[in-house]
């Protein structure tokens, strides 16, 4: 029988440093203390390993040891050992703010949205804020902008986990999990979407994540055309055109 708890933090690694730690901790430091955090640890060295699990004494941590490297197989294993239907994704260098869980479970559960995301803190390595990152709030706005980017922070948000199986879990391959999984939920469901207008999470930014990746922008082109070729909409035909000249002229070599 699974225990009850208010929410459930879902986190994967394949490291055991400081940021790791710090992420744990904030998950940890919630003012709703009735929470669990899945931890999916993968592809990681013995060392690390026990270190981690020495690390994780905390009854409130479940670990899920994983071989497989990539981060849509990990998301839908751990999504497996998440006790609640309420669902907080969070990265493994990244800050959770104490009051994240409460204000989104408590919005979410008022106003029946099923993914409710935030604004979000730049830090660097080192802890300062070097930035903010605003996002579109309301449903109307953040359907409207997934036609041309992603309008949900994947480490800030928190989801109904029932919602999410219904359409597959996550399936969008080794990048842009989180785009594809917001446009099924938009298109094969009535699901609700909402941000917070303040930050409730610290984004680690590195010198290496200035501009994104040819990767993950050919993959945000092909399920733009996905959709194009389902639709036939020629606003997703555009955006796939838009993400492709992104990816010639903005992309990491």
């Amino acid at each position: 029988m699974c225990k009850h708890v208010d929410a459930s933090f879902l986190m994967c690694t394949n490291v055991f440093d400081e940021y790791f730690k710090g992420a744990v901790i904030s998950c940890l430091n919630q003012t709703v203390r009735n929470i669990e955090v899945v931890i999916v640890v993968n592809k990681i060295s013995e060392n690390d390993k026990s270190k981690i699990n020495f690390f994780c004494q905390d009854d409130r941590i479940v670990l899920v040891f994983s071989k497989a490297k990539y981060l849509t197989y990990n998301l839908n294993l751990g999504l497996q050992h998440c006790s609640s239907n309420f669902i907080a994704r969070m990265d493994a260098d990244d800050i959770s703010h104490p009051n994240r869980i409460e204000r989104q479970l408590k919005f979410m559960v008022l106003n029946n949205i099923d993914v409710c995301g935030s604004s979000y803190q730049l830090i660097d390595k080192d802890n300062a804020i070097i930035g903010r990152v605003f996002k579109p709030t309301n449903d109307k706005s953040i359907k409207r902008q997934m036609y041309f980017s992603n309008p949900i922070a994947h480490p800030s948000v928190m989801f109904k986990k029932n919602i999410v199986l219904d359409v597959g879990g996550y399936m969008g391959g080794e990048f842009a999990q989180d785009y594809d999984l917001w446009l099924r939920l938009a298109y094969k469901t009535k699901a609700k979407f909402y941000n917070f207008n303040d930050c409730l999470i610290s984004y680690r930014v590195f010198g290496s994540d200035a501009r994104s990746s040819k990767q993950a922008y050919s993959t945000v082109s092909s399920v733009q055309w996905k959709y194009f070729v389902l639709t036939y909409n020629p606003i997703w035909l555009f955006s796939s055109l838009l993400s492709l000249i992104k990816r010639i002229f903005l992309s990491k070599k």
